[in-house]
């Protein structure tokens, strides 16, 4: 017998139904707890003859484009012209200044929408719900009609626990399969801009193959004439990078910023939103030089205009630390770092889900300087918070988890961290499910540390299995999927099978290349790995060429002081020491000793490496 009560899906349909036959227009909002049951009542009213156009603005933590999709939406609704358009304002807990966002640009509209001749109903998640009241109160009370679907469905909450911020498959591809028919149907900027709404469905539910495969089926809009508006050229741009053109994107993406940037202010909230989705892709390509700058401008427009503690500036904040970070200026990232840290405690309080991300970076940053008793405090707390504020299945809850499992794992506590990577693969397995990118991740991580205790007969299957997994996820040319091509050619090489690792890096590095460019410090990893495959083959003179080419590359593009650049300074000199030119072998042990007690201090691990090969080969030329 079907549940009539109160919050049931039978009784909510029901009440939006005589709304829409009685007025036909104004606001409603349901608060809800299952997309499921929402999906449900969005059913029956189509079954009523309800034109319902269903969207959902699905907001995510350190998002920059939150305003531009709100005012897609509206300008689909205002276009409508009968039935209801349906909005869902979602996200997960750590997007609460995205959230915020999106409620204060939504609110701008709230006359405009109020003389649609549709009606407009949003759904609210009923973790949001009090944040809307509270954010926009004016609009609030404009709702006429105020529901909750509390009924859920039993059977699916444990999918529903996979994180309030994630789509399933099949939701995402049905949502991404209708806007793309709405951009086939549409013309000019509005075509664009639904199209990118598609690609970016897909790419929220680590759907990121299926994204790029759609995003190449919109060739002909990209074909066309280029548009004026600054919008759409941030549409063109996001298409062009989701279908694997970084190039493209990044040129649309700068022409996107000038106009913004000639339309309203350099100061405007659009164009610092731009200029540090730009500064993002720029980091991406490992275009430093570029990124920096736009960072650095983000960061002081938000410190003047909004103030030090701002969310939004404490967000800039973090955008130049990561930056640092990536970089290896791990002196100027750390200030940034504990700057957002202690903002975040003493503006949101030391569980907020912001404040745990923060403390996550930090730990992360400690990590990459051999800090290991410093950071293992921190990924412990990040992990105990997100298991009591989110719960022990959250998607974020296994970001930490993993994180400190491979803290272990760089300590030596193989035993620590195998139940770690074990609890992380199995409940995303369960929960975000068996292909998701987050799980191969997993996945990948647990194959690692049995390759690093020697265990090769469990390791393997399961860099197979990742690899497999990313090629038909990701596809064959995505930085993931290479990065499982190399860790599967490194186990071959660890086991002394030459043959087999050969072709494995050999495809990375030409992927590589040819995705990113010949100077992408992903290239030029790739390039080390074949560069000592090709010394334990003997092949001294293809060795040495590319271990040259690898160590003025990097000196040129990170800088001469960064980790990755003393990493191939220190396999250089040991390659020249193989060869009994300890001459040439000890001025760059040398360097990168010195380089390396500077940048990352006297007890970091790569610094005790460069030590002790300085150490033995002094050892051995005097004995000699």
């Amino acid at each position: 017998m079907e549940d009539t009560a109160e919050g049931s899906v039978a009784a909510v349909s029901e009440r939006l139904r005589r709304w829409v036959r009685l007025r036909g227009t104004g606001f409603a909002k349901v608060v809800f707890g299952s997309e499921f049951a929402r999906q449900d009542c969005l059913r029956r009213m189509a079954g009523d003859g309800i034109r319902v156009e269903d969207r959902m603005v699905l907001v995510q933590a350190g998002e920059t484009d939150v305003s531009w999709r709100v005012d897609e939406w509206v300008r689909g609704a205002a276009e409508q012209g009968e039935g209801v358009a349906s909005l869902v304002l979602s996200g997960g807990l750590g997007a609460a200044l995205e959230f915020r966002t999106a409620c204060g640009r939504l609110s701008l509209y709230r006359e405009r929408l109020g003389e649609m001749g549709a009606g407009l109903l949003v759904w609210l998640p009923a973790i949001w719900a009090e944040v809307f009241a509270r954010e926009i109160p004016d609009f609030d009370s404009w709702m006429m009609l105020r529901l909750e679907l509390t009924e859920t469905w039993p059977a699916l909450e444990a999918t529903e626990r996979r994180g309030e911020n994630l789509l399933l498959p099949e939701e995402a591809r049905g949502r991404a399969g209708r806007a793309a028919a709405r951009a086939q149907r549409s013309e000019g900027e509005k075509a664009l801009q639904t199209a990118f709404e598609a690609v970016r469905t897909l790419e929220s539910a680590g759907l990121v193959k299926e994204a790029r495969e759609m995003a190449l089926e919109f060739g002909e809009l990209l074909a066309g004439e280029r548009p004026q508006g600054w919008r759409a050229l941030e549409a063109r741009a996001a298409i062009y990078a989701a279908a694997g053109d970084l190039v493209r994107g990044t040129t649309e993406l700068e022409s996107a910023l000038d106009g913004a940037v000639a339309e309203l202010s350099e100061a405007d909230p659009e164009a610092l939103r731009l200029a540090g989705k730009l500064a993002g892709l720029y980091e991406r390509q490992g275009r430093f030089g570029k990124a920096e700058p736009l960072f650095v401008r983000a960061l002081q427009a938000h410190e003047r205009v909004l103030g030090p503690e701002h969310p939004a500036t404490l967000l800039s904040v973090n955008n130049l630390a990561g930056l640092y970070l990536s970089q290896g200026r791990y002196g100027e990232a750390e200030p940034l770092f504990v700057r957002a840290l202690e903002a975040r405690e003493k503006v949101l309080g030391s569980e907020h889900p912001e404040t745990l991300i923060s403390v996550n970076n930090l730990a992360g940053l400690y990590r990459s300087q051999g800090r290991y008793g410093e950071a293992e405090p921190l990924f412990v707390r990040a992990l105990e918070a997100r298991e009591r504020v989110l719960g022990s299945e959250h998607p974020d809850t296994l970001i930490s988890a993993n994180n400190l499992a491979g803290l272990y794992e760089n300590q030596g506590r193989y035993l620590d961290a195998e139940p770690l990577f074990v609890r992380a693969l199995k409940t995303s397995e369960r929960v975000l499910g068996s292909e998701h990118p987050d799980t191969l991740t997993y996945m990948n991580n647990l194959s690692d540390l049995y390759q690093s205790q020697g265990l090769y007969g469990d390791a393997e299957p399961m860099f197979c299995r990742a690899l497999e997994a990313r090629e038909r996820v990701l596809g064959s040319e995505h930085p993931n999927t290479l990065s499982s091509v190399n860790n599967l050619a490194g186990l071959y090489l660890r086991q002394g099978r030459y043959g087999d690792a050969e072709p494995f890096y050999l495809r990375a590095l030409e992927s590589t290349e040819r995705v990113l460019g010949s100077e992408h410090p992903n290239t030029l990893a790739s390039a080390n790995n074949l560069a000592g495959l090709y010394r334990r083959q003997r092949r001294y003179g293809d060795a040495e060429l590319l271990y040259a080419r690898i160590l003025e590359a990097s000196e040129r593009v990170l800088g001469p002081e960064h980790p990755s650049t003393l990493t191939y300074m220190n396999n250089l000199a040991d390659f020249y020491q193989s060869q009994g030119r300890y001459g040439d072998a000890e001025s760059l042990f040398v360097r990168a000793l010195e380089a390396g007690e500077r940048v990352l201090g006297t007890k970091h691990p790569h610094t005790q490496i460069v030590r002790g090969n300085l150490l033995k080969l002094r050892a051995r030329h005097s004995s000699g």
